[in-house]
């Protein structure tokens, strides 16, 4: 009961935050309730400015409406026989988060490939029952990881081959082919094209160039009474620690050190004038 109090000060103290942010039409920092709130819900704060925005939802749209009807032209099929789910979850990823670890073309390729094979062998062995779906999908997940092809969305894809139905059964292993793999190769096409006008989004990521930063030599962190340079041996070595999938790419992890060992050194820089002036006044 002692801790009552403080946590509805918090409270209180949001709602006032969010009272002052309708009223006057701006953002307010959040109180300490909403922070905690958040973060353990895994809400992150996003620099996504509108034309990103757009670019990333036209692309998708635009990308799924050129793959689907090529591929039905290409085919003689019928449009709504290709379309797929998964593909729509696999156009978020790469044009939403074209630098993203599970976007990168061999996740994406590889990734729908492996599930594809899963799903309808898993469907020719045990049938259309509530535990192949359920196989089908923890089989593909154990194979990508064996792949390095993990690709979120490839798990609809192998869920699919095994509950979509008589169309998608009798297609037996050419559903890898058709509407999968031309499809995928679709998609892929299109999100390099696409991204590649924009260079801040060019994809895959290896393609990414900015040349604002040049992140290819050690990365001084700042005032430690440690030895602070960083190379990419070391950041390979942190992320196989955590012993978990990391959805960034070391490429991406260098460039967000090497932004951040910027900005730190121009504050520094700033801080060091201004005492500079102070001294000669």
């Amino acid at each position: 009961m002692s801790h009552c109090p403080g946590y509805l000060n918090a409270v209180n103290q949001d709602r006032l935050y969010i009272a002052v942010s309708r009223y006057i039409g701006v953002h307010v920092k959040q109180g300490p309730f909403l922070k905690e709130l958040s973060n353990t819900l895994g809400i992150e704060s996003t620099g996504f400015s509108l034309i990103e925005r757009l670019l990333a939802a036209c692309g998708a749209a635009g990308s799924l409406c050129l793959c689907v009807v090529i591929s039905a032209h290409l085919t003689g099929f019928d449009i709504p026989d290709m379309l797929v789910t998964s593909l729509g979850a696999s156009a978020v990823l790469v044009f939403t988060v074209p630098h993203g670890a599970m976007s990168q073309p061999w996740p994406l390729v590889v990734g729908h490939a492996v599930c594809a094979l899963v799903g309808v062998s898993v469907y020719k062995l045990l049938g259309f029952t509530v535990f192949s779906a359920c196989m089908a999908v923890g089989l593909s997940i154990l194979l990508m990881t064996y792949t390095r092809s993990i690709h979120p969305p490839g798990g609809a894809t192998a869920l699919y081959a095994v509950i979509g139905g008589d169309a998608v059964h009798q297609l037996g292993f050419h559903y890898l082919l058709c509407p999968i793999a031309l499809n995928v190769a679709l998609l892929l096409i299109c999100a390099i094209t696409f991204n590649w006008f924009f260079e801040w989004r060019r994809y895959p990521t290896h393609w990414f160039k900015l040349t604002r930063v040049h992140s290819n030599g050690p990365i001084q962190k700042g005032d430690n009474n440690f030895d602070s340079r960083i190379c990419r041996d070391d950041l390979i070595y942190a992320r196989d620690q955590l012993d978990s999938f990391v959805d960034i790419t070391i490429d991406d992890l260098e460039l967000i050190l090497g932004l951040a060992n910027e900005h730190r050194a121009q504050k520094r820089m700033k801080k060091n004038n201004e005492s500079s002036k102070i001294m000669r006044t």
